[in-house]
């Protein structure tokens, strides 16, 4: 996410779904609170000149574990739902009609 490239995958984006994170790796807060929060951004395609951009998209990450983030103030958190999902989906109990 901190690549001016990467970053302008969210200019007009509505919903930002993330399926996996490396479960070792730890999260740039700064640029993660900027990200939810909505501050702006510099982004850049490639051979085109850089501008901002005030990203407006919700976020959904979906992750077997929760995010590494060193930063445990409150802020963050403030704007975060955490919603823990206890199923299971086992292939044995699957019912085949």
């Amino acid at each position: 996410m901190g690549n001016v490239f990467q970053r302008s995958n969210f200019e007009g984006k509505l919903l930002n779904l993330v399926i996996e994170l490396n479960q070792k790796e730890e999260l740039q807060d700064g640029l993660l609170k900027a990200i939810v929060f909505g501050e702006m951004m510099s982004v850049e395609r490639k051979f085109l000149p850089v501008h901002e951009i005030e990203p407006f998209a919700k976020h959904i990450i979906l992750t077997n574990h929760l995010l590494r983030i060193s930063d445990y103030s409150g802020g963050l958190f403030r704007h975060v739902s955490i919603i823990p999902l206890q199923r299971q989906f086992l292939r044995a109990s699957q019912t085949h009609s």
